[in-house]
């Protein structure tokens, strides 16, 4: 570590895996992923970290700007140990390590992908985040690698932002899943109907899948057909002609979003 690292304001260690008075670390608003931190989970963290302290394990990330350490991941565990604080469990200092790399892209990503390794974030928190380095000229491609996600995911992420409230409701009551609002919004923009009656039609298929006999609802239904096609291509021409095929009409989105979705029923 640094000799200017150990003169910024907080800091009480002297390696990589440093300490640091937890009162002197800066949230910067509108920093973090979360949209909104479960009062519940944060009085359980609290409990545990009453009773076994600070995990070592899990030390804040944090990047030094001037004389300021700013919190990039850990905004729970952080929010968790200053309300024990005022509580009175002394803690003096809680285990960090400090991130110089890149900008605020970089940073941002660096932040998605901790919360990957914790409480997962919300699929709209996650995908604002995804959004964010679009803003930095990131591409999904420059994201997935960076964050740890599929392609897919992120163009998945991406498009359930233009989800209209109806839709986001519907997930919310758990009416239909996060995939489902993301299919909804696909199918919605490629026939021209309204997200409304993508909603209303998703919402029948998924009631006709529960009624229906078990062979059919685990196999798709009708789709299974589709997929047994394809099988058939791959098995006779190999996935590189198939994938060429598909792209000499598609762009690279479409093909995977056409790829998710077919993999999604089938699972």
């Amino acid at each position: 570590m640094s000799s200017s690292m150990k003169k910024t304001v907080g800091y009480v260690g002297s390696t990589d895996l440093f300490k640091v008075d937890p009162h002197k670390i800066v949230i910067q608003d509108g920093w973090n992923p979360r949209s909104c931190i479960d009062a519940n989970a944060l009085e359980e963290l609290k409990a545990s970290m009453r009773d076994n302290g600070f995990y070592p394990d899990k030390p804040l990330l944090l990047h030094r700007k001037a004389d300021q350490l700013i919190l990039i991941s850990g905004h729970r565990r952080l929010r968790a140990v200053l309300g024990l604080i005022d509580e009175g469990v002394p803690f003096i200092a809680v285990p960090a390590v400090l991130d110089q790399s890149g900008d605020d892209g970089d940073l941002l990503a660096r932040a998605l992908a901790a919360n990957q390794n914790g409480v997962p974030l919300e699929p709209l928190d996650e995908a604002a985040g995804f959004k964010r380095l679009t803003g930095y000229g990131w591409e999904p491609k420059r994201i997935a690698e960076k964050v740890g996600r599929s392609l897919s995911h992120v163009y998945g992420r991406l498009k359930l932002l233009e989800a209209e409230p109806e839709v986001m409701q519907a997930v919310e009551t758990k009416t239909i899943t996060t995939t489902d609002a993301v299919r909804v919004v696909r199918r919605s923009g490629r026939s021209g109907v309204s997200q409304s009656a993508a909603l209303a039609g998703k919402i029948e298929n998924r009631r006709a899948k529960k009624a229906a006999p078990s062979g059919w609802a685990s196999s798709g239904g009708l789709q299974v057909e589709g997929v047994r096609a394809l099988h058939r291509l791959l098995d006779d021409y190999g996935i590189a002609w198939v994938v060429r095929a598909l792209l000499s009409y598609a762009d690279k989105s479409v093909v995977l979003d056409c790829i998710h979705e077919i993999a999604e029923e089938v699972v």
